[in-house]
């Protein structure tokens, strides 16, 4: 348990109930820290119900319903009257202040998580409070948007709206190298950075005996069986696969593609598999319950992240591999920088050129015909995530930097 522990308020743009890897992150963090005896609020910006209790009594509070007087605002915003936003998110914000003061007490420190536009409304909470500020960088959400629209983006451009909300917080957390580089070059002095990358529940996502049942359900007891979860967005170079699919098909007869699902991109993808002849060897099965995500992962003879190598993937890292990795699963990956930060090649993992289909119709070949190579890769990658990359483990880093912001003045 660390000593002291330290009351944290953890405001980010949307929490449980929804199931997405920003959430994922969020909780794993709040479990953890209460977990090691802190206590945890996770408030959220969004008006939302309130998320289920987690272990390690996290409490989860939700935005208050609007008032008369703050939609009053919000109309006079919307004809442009000068100042009308600014006074309505401040009154906002203090209606929020009461109902954490009275529901959970005083925070010593506020944590506010991407995105930037987020830091205002948290500022005022640590003034108000008088809790110093750290604020965590999860991704660059400009470069997401960028690589969807298939326009050209510099990761430094895209950190600058990130680094001047720095300028008011005491530490910045960064979830990888990548994100940290960005933010240097915006700018960030880079002694007040620090690394918390993505983590993992071994407990959770653990190797498991194959669902036959699921097996048999699907149809995938003939051959071997590749997939992904995944948003599916025109950055995660699922066309790339559908490309190289043929190939591996003739390689691997009855081979079979299941991905996890859904996206704006979906629609498009599905016409590439159409057009491609793909038929049954490449499904598209949606959303699953995240609770369900274990049985898929148990009938997957390996799990593949074919990122494009655009700005985005070069610099964040994403976290379904390492839940890939912890369920023994073999990954093959594209050789973005973001993937090269958790995957050695020939080690845990196995990289393949980004954007090639036929160089990852030869790594997933490679790694289907060969089950030595899996038991190999999946138990090294597995001891990887429990020695340095389960969540417990990951989080100690903030009781050195909460320690670190306690230790001096206050936030401005």
């Amino acid at each position: 348990m660390p000593d002291p522990t330290v009351s944290v308020l953890h405001y980010v743009s949307h929490s449980l109930p929804e199931e997405q890897g920003y959430v994922v992150r969020t909780d794993a963090i709040a479990r953890a820290l209460a977990d090691r005896g802190h206590r945890v609020l996770v408030a959220s910006a969004r008006r939302e119900p309130e998320g289920r209790a987690a272990a390690g009594a996290v409490a989860r509070l939700s935005m208050p319903e609007e008032s008369s007087l703050s939609r009053l605002l919000r109309r006079a915003a919307g004809r442009g009257v000068r100042g009308a936003e600014r006074l309505r998110r401040a009154l906002a914000m203090a209606r929020y202040r009461d109902r954490i003061r009275a529901s959970w007490g005083r925070p010593q420190v506020v944590h506010v998580h991407t995105p930037p536009a987020l830091v205002e409304e948290a500022r005022l909470l640590g003034r108000w409070f008088g809790a110093p500020l750290v604020y965590e960088v999860r991704g660059l959400w400009e470069l997401s948007a960028a690589s969807e629209e298939g326009s050209p983006a510099d990761p430094a451009e895209a950190a600058l709206a990130d680094a001047r909300a720095s300028r008011h917080a005491r530490r910045v957390v960064a979830i990888c190298r990548g994100i940290e580089a960005a933010l240097v070059s915006a700018g960030v002095p880079r002694e007040k950075l620090a690394i918390v990358p993505n983590g993992v529940d071994t407990s959770r996502h653990r190797p498991r005996p194959r669902d036959a049942s699921l097996a048999a359900e699907l149809g995938v007891s003939c051959g071997p069986v590749f997939g992904c979860a995944t948003h599916v967005r025109r950055l995660e170079g699922l066309d790339v696969i559908a490309d190289a699919w043929p190939r591996v098909v003739e390689a691997l007869p009855g081979a079979t593609f299941l991905l996890l699902g859904d996206g704006p991109h979906r629609e498009a993808l599905s016409r590439r598999i159409g057009d491609l002849g793909l038929g049954a060897s490449f499904r598209l099965l949606g959303c699953v319950p995240r609770s369900d995500v274990p049985r898929f992962y148990s009938i997957l003879d390996a799990f593949v992240v074919p990122r494009l190598p655009e700005p985005v993937c070069e610099t964040v890292t994403p976290l379904k591999p390492l839940e890939a990795m912890a369920s023994g699963v073999p990954v093959v990956a594209s050789d973005v920088g973001g993937l090269r930060e958790t995957i050695a090649d020939g080690e845990t993992g196995i990289l393949f050129r980004a954007g090639d289909p036929a160089a990852a119709a030869e790594a997933c070949v490679r790694i289907g015909r060969d089950a030595g190579l899996r038991e190999r890769l999946s138990g090294r990658a597995r001891t990887f995530v429990e020695e340095s990359r389960e969540w417990g483990q990951v989080t100690r880093a903030y009781d050195s930097i909460y320690a670190d912001c306690l230790g001096g003045s206050r936030s401005r």
